[in-house]
């Protein structure tokens, strides 16, 4: 009775040996033409999705799936809420002056503050100048009154002891017994005198007596007095 012997497998160097046989007589053409038609044995129902990365892909491939990807414009949203105010500016730097402009007419406008009158003839209104306003020494006997002027001495003689009257009239200067008249005279050196200046009672307010007194304990020619009427 014959005993069936089981065929062996093919080890691995006859295998070897075999594809190099191959090679040799058939060269890189076999190989290429057995490449080219297992590429077209894969199909895309044997590739697992979402197995194979994008870099696998050519070019073309890539732009396509990138265009479909981004998809249409949609409308545009709401405006966002205002952000905070920023920080205030640095100074910028000052602009060039510009063109005079034409001049003003102010002629027949009526003056305000402490001006009366209209314009041009404008002059200080009255009680709008105090004492310290005014710069010393710079007033003369003719800005402090309503008139000014001197009393000649006559040639009289003032005995020692007494006094002497002498009436001042002031027509049109003075305007009644609120007046005030301010004298003062020259005496000689070394003479012992006084002068003073009051209304006549007697006569109109515009009348007045100015009164030189001799203290001394010699005769005393009446001194010249020079006078300013203060009107209140």
């Amino acid at each position: 009775m014959s005993r069936l012997r089981r065929a062996r497998r093919p080890s691995a160097p006859l295998l070897i040996a075999l594809l190099a046989l191959f090679l040799a007589v058939d060269g890189g053409g076999a190989v290429a033409d057995a490449a080219k038609r297992a590429s077209k044995l894969i199909h895309g129902q044997r590739i697992a999705k979402n197995s194979i990365p994008l870099n696998r892909l050519n070019e073309s491939a890539r732009s396509s799936l990138l265009k479909a990807a981004a998809g249409r414009s949609g409308p545009q949203g709401p405006a966002g809420p205002a952000g905070m105010q920023g920080n205030v500016g640095a100074t910028g730097a000052r602009g060039p002056q510009g063109e005079p402009g034409p001049a003003g007419n102010y002629d027949g406008r009526p003056a305000d503050g402490d001006l009366t009158g209209v314009f041009p003839d404008l002059e200080l209104d009255a009680n709008t100048v105090g004492g310290d306003e005014v710069a010393d020494g710079s007033l003369d006997a003719a800005d402090l009154g309503a008139g000014n002027g001197t009393q000649s001495s006559g040639g009289e003689t003032i005995l020692p002891g007494t006094c002497h009257d002498k009436p001042l009239t002031l027509s049109g200067l003075s305007g009644g017994f609120d007046d005030v008249l301010v004298v003062t005279g020259d005496a000689p050196a070394g003479a012992a005198a006084s002068v003073s200046a009051h209304h006549d009672a007697a006569s109109p307010g515009d009348s007045f007596q100015i009164t030189v007194c001799n203290h001394g304990t010699a005769p005393l020619p009446r001194p010249d007095v020079d006078w300013i009427l203060l009107a209140r």
